[in-house]
């Protein structure tokens, strides 16, 4: 081999080893950056050449020619990844529920003085109270302020759960933005990878942040990721694609009016706009504390709030007050609107009919039930009418009366219009008919549910004297607290015959099987108890097994800084040692071009 080939082979090994150093040099570098993966130069022997300057009694020779750099190694675990990012998901659903779970329960305070059930104690033992002296007029004012104190209680509570969920269901559009801007940048990330790599290349670049974006859509959702033979992903929720190669499928944040109008997420493509379910990361964790944990909080405060109101009202018309009045309800309620839910039959013929049975409330707050006949008058349109005594339909914005209420609707059955109000009583009731669809059903489905009584229970605007406080059983009976002791009692038993005789949508409680408020309440703070341990559980449990795979997965695609200075030494004393060699190949040639030949003479 000649000399100048020498050169070539110092030379090549000069180049290899000082890209090989660059490439650790980036290494360090890039030690602490999110989503790195380290590379590592994969060194290659050049292809021989023949030689004249080795024989043997077989002939030619052939030499090396030196190193080069046949490829940028990047070290990637798909497996480890795929498992670490399932339980990202989960860390993030059960960290996302736990931070909820403790605003939830700060909300609610049930474990301070301050809390619901000791309202609640306090409003029924003011009852005691007044029973054990009748007369004294202290023990009635004060039960009147330990009333308005569990009235605001009950409001305050309702208020902070509903702005929670308003709060977290304007974090679900924001995270459903999120999700389809990141599917958008793996779209053109798998576009760009595609064209990038070759046979002996790849785009290590591209690929580091392709994983980081998974890591970040595996915290917010939970995806299911396949890594394609051209290395390009296959991203998917649920078993639907949420990124095919430089296709992208939108997910929506659709509204629910028969849900308070909270979103429910569903694919863009979806005609039906079904619900997405199970889903894991921030987002199964909002939704589940906003549709499960949240929504029994409010349901169990809303049924006590009722059994309260109707029993205390039911014994209180039952009773005297000190002037020997017959006393009037305790409690009143707010609440004007009746929703309707479901759906009508849009094969319906015309002139069919459908009943619905429902509760108004007339100008005292007494509940009355009254019978709504639905009559399909047009293709798309029912009125409603009714012949319950005393009940009429008046329109919208006055209390005259017209024949009936029309329900209108447009051609994909969603409602357009509404006229038309129950009047009974002196009292106009509202009908929200937002939630109401016509639609391909095998006959009609229609749901009836009321405007939160924990949220507009009130005391008797018509109660403004302690004298009205009907605590006798029998009129002009001084000393006589029977009816106020049946009171503090209603707390835990449905004995009386005005309790018992209420309606199963009267007392809630009773209907669920269960007499003592009381313990009604319990029930609520222990479910919210449990919600809270079991997203605690999950949290820890999985912060260990993610933070295993983490470790597991580091050991394979970190950067270990001492790995690199042993790496730094070795590229660095083999550059030296070719610079030598190019020095020493140097030298030969000016001692073969100086001093041999003529010239050298």
């Amino acid at each position: 081999m000649s000399g100048f080939s020498g050169i070539n082979v110092a030379l090549q090994t000069l180049l290899a080893q000082q890209a090989a150093l660059e490439i650790t040099q980036n290494n360090v570098a890039n030690a602490n950056t999110d989503g790195y993966h380290r590379q590592q130069a994969v060194l290659k022997a050049g292809y021989p050449t023949r030689s004249m300057a080795f024989t043997n009694t077989s002939g030619v020779q052939n030499i090396g020619t030196g190193v080069f750099i046949s490829s940028i190694k990047r070290y990637e675990s798909n497996l480890i990844d795929a498992q670490y990012r399932r339980q990202l998901a989960d860390n993030s659903k059960y960290s996302t529920m736990t931070q909820l779970l403790n605003e939830v329960e700060i909300s609610l305070a049930d474990t301070s003085t301050d809390g619901l059930a000791n309202r609640i104690d306090a409003f029924f033992a003011g009852w005691q109270t007044v029973a054990t002296d009748p007369d004294l007029a202290a023990n009635r004012a004060d039960l009147l302020e330990t009333a308005q104190s569990l009235v605001n209680a009950f409001h305050n509570r309702m208020a902070s759960l509903i702005k929670i969920q308003t709060d977290q269901n304007t974090i679900l559009k924001q995270r459903v933005d999120d999700i389809n801007a990141i599917a958008k940048q793996l779209s053109n990330l798998n576009s760009e990878i595609g064209r990038s790599q070759t046979e002996t290349t790849q785009p290590n670049a591209l690929l580091d942040e392709r994983d980081r974006l998974l890591d970040q859509l595996a915290n917010l959702v939970g995806v299911t990721v396949h890594v394609q033979d051209n290395n390009e992903v296959l991203v998917s929720i649920g078993g639907h694609a949420l990124v095919s190669g430089t296709r992208t499928f939108t997910l929506e944040a659709t509204p629910v009016p028969s849900n308070n109008n909270l979103v429910k997420i569903n694919w863009a493509d979806d005609g039906e706009k079904t619900a997405l379910t199970n889903l894991t990361g921030e987002v199964g964790g909002i939704l589940n504390v906003r549709d499960t944990v949240i929504k029994n909080q409010l349901s169990k405060m809303n049924d006590a709030a009722t059994s309260i109101m109707n029993r205390v009202n039911a014994l209180h018309r039952s009773g005297f007050d000190l002037d020997g009045n017959p006393g009037i309800n305790f409690f009143t309620s707010l609440s004007s609107v009746v929703n309707f839910s479901g759906n009508l039959d849009i094969y319906a013929g015309i002139g069919d009919t459908y009943n619905v049975t429902l509760d108004v409330q007339d100008t005292s707050g007494v509940s009355h039930q009254i019978d709504l006949t639905l009559t399909k008058t047009a293709t798309r349109e029912w009125t409603f009418s009714t012949t319950t005594a005393g009940a009429s339909i008046v329109g919208n914005s006055d209390l005259v009366a017209i024949p009936n209420g029309t329900i209108s609707f447009d051609a994909s059955g969603n409602v357009v219009s509404t006229t038309g109000r129950i009047l009974f009583g002196g009292n106009a009731t509202s009908i929200d008919t937002s939630a109401l669809r016509q639609s391909a059903v095998s006959g009609n489905n229609v749901g009836v549910s009321y405007q939160n009584q924990a949220m507009t229970i009130q005391v008797n605007p018509a109660l403004t004297s302690y004298r009205q406080i009907a605590a006798a059983t029998v009129t002009n009976a001084p000393g006589d607290g029977n009816n106020a002791l049946a009171i503090a009692n209603s707390i835990d038993t449905i004995t009386s015959a005005p309790v018992a005789a209420l309606a199963g949508y009267q007392d809630p409680v009773a209907a669920a099987g269960e007499r003592s408020i009381r313990s009604w309440n319990i029930f609520r703070t222990t479910d919210l108890a449990l919600a809270q341990r079991a997203a605690e559980t999950g949290y820890s449990d999985t912060s260990s097994i993610m933070s295993a795979m983490n470790d597991q997965r580091e050991s394979v695609i970190g950067v270990n800084l001492d790995e690199e200075a042993t790496n730094m030494v070795k590229y660095q004393r083999a550059y030296q040692a070719a610079a030598r060699l190019m020095n020493t190949f140097d030298q030969m040639l000016e001692l073969i071009v100086t001093n041999l030949g003529l010239v050298g003479r």
